[in-house]
C-alpha cells in the first residue's frame, strides 16, 4: 500500500485532505476519517455554489451551481454567453409581481394558467402577454 502525496507527484493539492493509495486517489474524511475516492468527490462538488471559497446552501435564494468570485459575478454570469445566442433563444421579462411567497403564488399562478392556456409544455405556456399579465395581476 503505497501513499503518494500530491505535492510528490507534482500536482497542487486542491483538497489537503486527498492522498493517492492503492493506485486510486481518495480523499479522507473529516467526521469519520474514512475514505472516499475524488472523483465523486469532485463530481459532488461540481453541483454545489461557491461564492468566494465558502459553500452556499441550496436553500440560499440566489443559489445557483458553479464558483464565482462574487454574488455580482454568480448573476451576471450567464448574460456573457448573451452576444453569441441565437435569434429566438433570448426571452424578455415583461411583468413581475412582488410575493410574500413565490412558492404558493407560482403554484396557483400554474393552476390559473393552465385553464386558460392553449397549451403547456413543463413550465412554458402557450398564451399571450395579455393573458399571462391578467392572471399574475389576479394574485
Amino acid at each position: 500500500m503505497q501513499n503518494i502525496t500530491l505535492e510528490k507527484a507534482g500536482q497542487i493539492p486542491t483538497n489537503l485532505n486527498a492522498c493517492f493509495e492503492d493506485g486510486e486517489w481518495w480523499v479522507r474524511g473529516n467526521a469519520d476519517g474514512g475514505r472516499r475516492r475524488v472523483s465523486p468527490h469532485n463530481h459532488k462538488n461540481s453541483k454545489r455554489m461557491f461564492v468566494d471559497g465558502k459553500y452556499i446552501p441550496q436553500a440560499h435564494p440566489l443559489w445557483k451551481s458553479g464558483r464565482y468570485t462574487s454574488f455580482n459575478d454568480a448573476a451576471f454570469s450567464s448574460l456573457q454567453n448573451y452576444p453569441k445566442s441565437t435569434v429566438g433563444c433570448v426571452y424578455i421579462l415583461h411583468h413581475h409581481i412582488e410575493v410574500p411567497d413565490r412558492h404558493v403564488v407560482e403554484l396557483r399562478v400554474h393552476q390559473e394558467l393552465e385553464l386558460v392556456a392553449d397549451g403547456r409544455h413543463n413550465e412554458w405556456f402557450k398564451i399571450n402577454t395579455d393573458g399571462a399579465i391578467a392572471v399574475l395581476n389576479s394574485q
